[in-house]
C-alpha cells in the first residue's frame, strides 16, 4: 500500500491536470492543494513502509483520504469527464465507497506482524 500512495503522490505532479478536473470550483489554490496532497501521499506511503513509523502514518492518510473524499463526490455529481472508464459516471460512483476500503487498507498495513486484532 505504501507503493500505492507513492505513485499516486507522484502522478499529482506528472498529470496535474487530471486532478485540477477533480477540484470543485469553490476549493481556493486548486493547483496548490494538488501539489500538496501528492507531497503528503507520498510521505505518507514512505512512512507506511517503515514499520517504526507507519501507525502515524496511517492515521496521517486516513484523514488526507477523508479530506479529499468531497473532491469524489464532486466527480460523481458533476459526471466530471476525466477521460476513458474514469468518466463513466457508474465508475465515478462505484469508485465513492472504495474510498472507505483503502481507508480500512492503510489501518490494516499498519497494524503490527501476528496482530489479529
Amino acid at each position: 500500500m505504501g507503493i500505492t500512495f507513492i505513485i499516486t503522490g507522484f502522478l499529482h505532479f506528472v498529470a496535474p491536470g487530471k486532478y485540477l478536473l477533480m477540484m470543485p470550483g469553490f476549493v481556493p489554490f486548486p493547483l496548490v492543494l494538488i501539489y500538496i496532497s501528492g507531497v503528503l501521499e507520498m510521505a505518507g506511503g514512505v512512512l507506511l513502509l517503515l514499520k517504526s513509523q507507519s501507525r502515524k502514518a496511517a492515521y496521517a492518510l486516513v484523514i488526507l483520504l477523508l479530506l479529499i473524499f468531497p473532491a469524489n463526490i464532486y466527480v460523481a455529481i458533476e459526471n466530471v469527464q476525466l477521460g476513458g472508464y474514469m468518466s463513466s459516471s457508474f465508475y465515478q460512483w462505484v469508485r465513492l465507497p472504495f474510498q472507505f476500503l483503502l481507508i480500512w487498507w492503510a489501518l490494516w498495513c499498519s497494524k503490527p506482524i501476528g496482530n489479529t486484532q
